[in-house]
């Protein structure tokens, strides 16, 4: 995925997910980036509102795994994954398991 504006967040999300109050989760992903200026943000959101820490990652130009740990909101709901970076600059993804 390329972004070409500066500042502009850009990104991809796991909708509607059904998050359990206190729980942590892991997260796996396979990442590479050219380009960008702030590390890739990973975390729990449900729309702005973020239910997780969010963690900065800065994966190099090779594919390389990130394992990181998010925990959980106070309340049970459902939210999104969300892995956003920044303009300009070019990211790619895959989740792993």
């Amino acid at each position: 995925m390329e972004c070409t504006e500066a500042g502009r967040l850009f990104g991809v999300l796991q909708d509607e997910l059904p998050l359990r109050a206190g729980v942590g989760y892991q997260v796996r992903l396979v990442a590479r980036q050219r380009g960008l200026r702030a590390p890739l943000r990973v975390g729990l959101m449900s729309g702005d509102r973020p239910l997780s820490n969010v963690v900065k990652v800065t994966p190099g130009e090779d594919w390389t795994t990130v394992e990181l740990s998010l925990k959980g909101p106070a309340r049970q709901e459902s939210g999104q994954l969300v892995v956003a970076g920044e303009g300009p600059g070019t990211v790619g993804w895959v989740p792993s398991r």
